[in-house]
């Protein structure tokens, strides 16, 4: 049976009496699971990015959380989506209590996932973004049987909004030959709409995803934050039950190619080594001296990944805070 998931992201504005309201209308709809994204701003961005003052106003304390996550956690339940350690840490503090998701931003943070798995009874990993080379390497941390059990893989990225022909469904089948259990993440245009109705029956009927999640806010015609691929909360009982009924749904290729819309989502969520002091030409770079944040660069950078089990040489002279590229090391 597919069950499905309110994902909150940050239709709040930043604003907890908003999260409250949606999250009291979840609580009476026949939705499964409510999502909520955490983060800390100077986690996931340098100050000089352009996107830092609009993450910040968007940022909910730790304390509030702590008190949402209380008020609902018996009325529903509950999936923690951090967006980086430290975040993620304060997650763990419920880790008997709730789901947890990593998110794209730390999907390739095999030390946290391993964690998630020791301390969380499900773990929902989002791989959206990755190419197959790299998820190959996630998953190969996961191959043990006993890991398998506690894994949802999920796929589905952001947009604004996502066609579906971008979307590569084939992955589906490859989790599936895997043996973990999967699902999918909708980012189709905003609204009940054939868009959505047709790819989440798709996902549902064909695919056979377990786990079908939605964006959702309070008032789409207050345009919030990611309202572009959200539907009203109100609505969720009515998208459930249109999804359920679709007999006769529109069909797509299994595609594995990703696409240039995905490639963009890729280097914007995923993050990228910065170095945290100067490193002078000739000299090793360690993991020590990066921090992994969120680029505004079009080309891509060093991601976590990239460093396993391999050493590196800088080229040339690489300053503090700069991000780290390909072409400056060795």
């Amino acid at each position: 049976m597919t069950k499905f998931i309110s994902e909150i992201a940050s239709a709040h504005t930043g604003k907890i009496s908003l999260i409250k309201k949606i999250s009291n209308l979840h609580c009476g709809s026949n939705s499964n699971f409510l999502k909520l994204q955490i983060f800390k701003t100077k986690n996931l961005f340098q100050k000089s990015n352009k996107k830092y003052t609009n993450f910040k106003k968007l940022e909910i304390s730790f304390k509030s959380w702590f008190e949402i996550i209380n008020q609902y956690k018996n009325k529903t339940k509950i999936i923690l989506e951090p967006f980086d350690n430290e975040s993620y840490k304060f997650c763990k503090k419920f880790k008997n209590q709730v789901y947890i998701k990593i998110s794209s931003s730390e999907s390739d943070n095999i030390e946290l996932i391993l964690d998630a798995l020791t301390n969380f009874k499900k773990v929902f990993i989002n791989l959206s973004g990755m190419d197959l080379s790299d998820i190959k390497k996630i998953l190969f941390f996961l191959k043990k049987k006993k890991l398998k059990k506690k894994v949802i893989l999920m796929y589905g990225f952001q947009a604004y909004p996502t066609r579906a022909g971008d979307l590569r469904f084939g992955l589906f089948r490859y989790f599936k030959k895997l043996g973990f259990d999967y699902g999918y993440a909708d980012h189709s245009t905003y609204g009940i709409n054939n868009d959505v109705i047709n790819v989440c029956a798709f996902a549902k009927k064909k695919i056979k995803c377990k786990f079908i999640e939605k964006h959702v806010c309070y008032d789409l015609s207050k345009k919030p934050n990611d309202f572009i691929t959200s539907i009203n909360i109100n609505d969720m009982n009515l998208l459930i039950k249109k999804i359920n009924r679709q007999k006769k749904f529109k069909k797509f290729p299994f595609k594995k190619n990703i696409s240039i819309n995905e490639k963009s989502y890729f280097l914007n969520f995923i993050k990228f080594a910065y170095v945290r002091k100067d490193i002078s030409s000739g000299s090793k770079i360690n993991i020590e001296d990066l921090i992994f944040l969120r680029s505004s660069s079009k080309k891509r950078g060093i991601t976590r990944l990239n460093l396993i089990g391999k050493k590196f040489i800088a080229k040339n002279l690489i300053k503090k805070n700069e991000q780290l590229y390909h072409s400056d090391i060795k």
